[in-house]
């Protein structure tokens, strides 16, 4: 993971250095110098799942995301899975809402050649179909 990469995914959970570094149980010049590639994580592979654990408690009880792949952003929700898991579901006029999905990423501090997730602003979420 890129220093941008990780500053991208911070700013997308809405947290400031000061919070990352509480959930993760480090300082905020550790983030900082992360974040300004000034040092690397030592264990990459930990920071990994921790954000990853991160951006999904965010994200639970169908909660509606904006997410980036491909060099493209949707708007989705979050659907059961088999086995226990979850995946997500486009809205039905997600092309629609494109350009104002990658508005909101790049609004959350991210970019649509970095894939992620980010909260979905509400009136944004009010126009995606379900389909």
């Amino acid at each position: 993971m890129t220093p941008d990469e990780l500053k991208a995914r911070r700013k997308a959970l809405g947290m400031t250095q000061a919070q990352l570094a509480q959930r993760l149980r480090t300082t905020v010049t550790t983030i900082s110098r992360w974040e300004n590639a000034g040092r690397e994580p030592r264990h990459p592979e930990m920071l990994e799942m921790a954000l990853a654990s991160l951006e999904h408690s965010a994200l639970v009880d169908g909660a509606i995301i904006v997410y980036v792949w491909d060099c493209r952003a949707a708007v989705a929700r979050q659907v059961d899975g088999t086995g226990g898991g979850f995946s997500y579901q486009r809205a039905a006029n997600w092309e629609e809402l494109e350009d104002d999905a990658i508005q909101a990423i790049q609004q959350a501090g991210g970019a649509v050649n970095i894939s992620g997730h980010y909260r979905c602003p509400a009136e944004l979420a009010k126009r995606a179909r379900w389909g």
